[in-house]
């Protein structure tokens, strides 16, 4: 599994047309992040710096020789709702075509990992059972053929990826996974891929890239604020900035973009 990337990127691509004050203070505060000393410091300290955001979860996916599937790119749309928001993604990913010494593949593995809040209950798959039955379960399509998913809990399959990421607490990372046969599947293929994400507290919504496409232009991370909100990243220098109708985002390996959703004012309703 590749390491985290290293560093800190400049974050938001301002949608809309950003003011000079804007571009200026986001131009000052991205020098400012990747300069060697701040880096230093950050190594040294355990700071994490969220000033605009590091562009909910990326689907990884395995074959039975335990080897991922490479991503190519990624189109996401987060559509954000008042607590609780609908992530629509389109994956293409490129299939390892080395023959299995055991004989041909059968199928490969679509791992989602979904944040989700503790319930409290103590029965198998409580928390799981209480997402679905509020939000429905996710859907995993390949060329509008669905297939059927479940969240993980079987002790016994090793082949699960490790989603070791923090989230705020009494909420966790559950894994769901699907099974798609080999003979659907293309030397590269496209995976839709669609759920539905709670909200943290204070009306904010969590996404975790996992293994993000390297190349710049490969990945497309979009949120969108419902009629009569607007979002604006999670962070404390945000709160200076006016907030967008949608944000967009590049991803970076295992770091989570937290976007708030807050009433839009009238004078920004169109912006």
């Amino acid at each position: 599994m590749p390491g985290r990337q290293d560093g800190f990127t400049p974050l938001i691509l301002f949608t809309g047309a950003p003011t000079s004050f804007e571009r200026t203070v986001s131009l000052f505060f991205s020098r400012v992040i990747n300069s060697a000393l701040v880096r230093y410091l950050a190594r040294i300290f355990g700071i994490v710096l969220f000033l605009t955001g590091i562009a909910n979860a990326n689907p990884i996916v395995i074959d039975e020789g335990q080897r991922p599937s490479a991503m190519l790119w990624e189109t996401v749309t987060v559509h954000v709702g008042r607590m609780v928001s609908k992530v629509d993604g389109t994956y293409r990913f490129r299939l390892k075509n080395e023959a299995h010494p055991d004989g041909p593949y059968t199928h490969v593995t679509v791992w989602l990992p979904i944040i989700l809040p503790e319930t409290g209950g103590t029965a198998f798959r409580a928390d799981e059972i209480a997402y679905e039955k509020k939000y429905g379960s996710p859907v995993v399509s390949l060329g509008g053929r669905k297939f059927p998913i479940s969240s993980w809990h079987d002790i016994s399959r090793t082949d699960q990826p490790e989603f070791n990421v923090s989230v705020p607490k009494k909420w966790y990372i559950a894994s769901y996974y699907c099974d798609v046969p080999t003979k659907w599947l293309k030397p590269e293929y496209e995976l839709q891929i669609s759920y539905s994400q709670p909200h943290f507290a204070g009306d904010i919504v969590g996404y975790i890239p996992f293994r993000p496409p390297g190349n710049r232009g490969t990945s497309r991370i979009c949120f969108r604020a419902a009629t009569g909100s607007q979002v604006r990243n999670d962070s404390w220098l945000a709160q200076f900035f006016r907030a967008h109708d949608f944000l967009e985002f590049r991803p970076v390996d295992r770091q989570m973009i937290r976007v708030r959703s807050i009433l839009a004012r009238k004078s920004e309703s169109t912006s």
